[in-house]
């Protein structure tokens, strides 16, 4: 197994070093596992993936580690475990379970006083900054 990697065309340029911090929380627990870690949306057109605030993490091979029957509550107690190990500001969720879409999904919370905005705000073109009370 590999330690962690991602899909070729996965851009990660503007990636928030929050987001960097939620990938180095989570990732002993898919090694504990025995899962594969591997990123396969980071920054993309979705609001918080293109503000550098989220990735996806593939989760279908998740079957092959804890089987079919038993599938539901392991991947169930393992999103848990990895929610608590992020702590509050932090989501991480399992998206479209079983179907074509399969993926964990990890997105940092902002706080409700800090604001994301784009080029109105005097940022470079295409990237979002963090005004503290905007």
């Amino acid at each position: 197994m590999q330690p962690w990697y991602w899909k070729k065309d996965c851009n990660f340029f503007g990636i928030s070093p929050e987001i960097v911090l939620g990938i180095m929380k989570v990732l002993p627990l898919f090694e504990a596992e025995g899962l594969d870690f591997q990123i396969i949306s980071a920054i993309s057109g979705e609001e918080k993936h293109q503000d550098g605030y989220a990735v996806d993490i593939f989760s279908r091979h998740a079957v092959e580690v804890w089987g079919a029957v038993q599938l539901k509550t392991e991947i169930n107690g393992f999103t848990e475990r990895c929610q608590k190990s992020l702590g509050p500001q932090y989501k991480f969720i399992l998206v479209d379970f079983r179907g074509d879409d399969e993926h964990f999904h990890l997105e940092c919370q902002l706080p409700s006083d800090r604001v994301l905005r784009g080029d109105e705000a005097g940022s470079l073109s295409g990237k979002a900054q963090v005004l503290e009370n905007a």
